[in-house]
């Protein structure tokens, strides 16, 4: 007995032999609307963070809390418009293959990584300044929520990053049934 596929015109099961009625219709998979809703709401936060990541840009010397550079603030500004975007089209469904899928998380990876060595070499400079005044550890400094807001950035977007990865893993079913069920 040949498999069973579900035809792209929407009608019922037909045999494999039979071709669809109408090829041009795509089969297409619904959207959640709750993941469409967040996707939307992130791509409505890239705007004020381009904003804010912009002032900080202009005003570095008042709002960084140490001495990080310009490069360490474009690369945290970089690594959360980076999620706000990648994140906001994976939910929306923009970012389907599974090609677009690791690049996307690759990128989220690389530059999450780049932004989370250059916190880590910031916070052991940070503690080997302050160590002179404070008997603190380096752990007890990554308390402080200068400190660990930024690592839990940087370990956030490594994490989406290895998610989007790992979801091209998980490809759709395809539309044939080989249930011995059905056989």
């Amino acid at each position: 007995m040949q498999p069973l596929v579900l035809t792209n015109d929407g009608s019922n099961v037909t045999s494999v032999t039979q071709p669809p009625s109408n090829p041009q219709v795509p089969i297409t998979v619904s959207q959640n609307p709750i993941a469409m809703t967040i996707g939307m709401v992130c791509f409505l936060l890239v705007l004020p963070a381009m904003i804010v990541a912009l002032f900080e840009f202009i005003n570095q010397d008042e709002y960084l809390y140490y001495m990080e550079g310009t490069f360490g603030s474009l690369v945290y500004s970089t690594t959360i418009i980076t999620i706000l975007l990648l994140s906001g089209g994976y939910l929306t469904g923009l970012i389907r293959s599974n090609v677009q899928k690791m690049t996307c998380g690759g990128i989220l990876i690389g530059i999450s990584s780049l932004n989370l060595l250059l916190r880590i070499f910031y916070l052991l400079d940070y503690h080997s300044e302050m160590s002179q005044y404070f008997d603190e550890s380096l752990f007890e400094m990554m308390f402080w929520p200068m400190h660990h807001e930024q690592l839990e950035l940087a370990f956030l977007g490594i994490i989406i990053g290895g998610l989007m990865m790992n979801s091209s893993h998980n490809q759709e079913q395809p539309l044939a049934t080989t249930s011995p069920i059905f056989q």
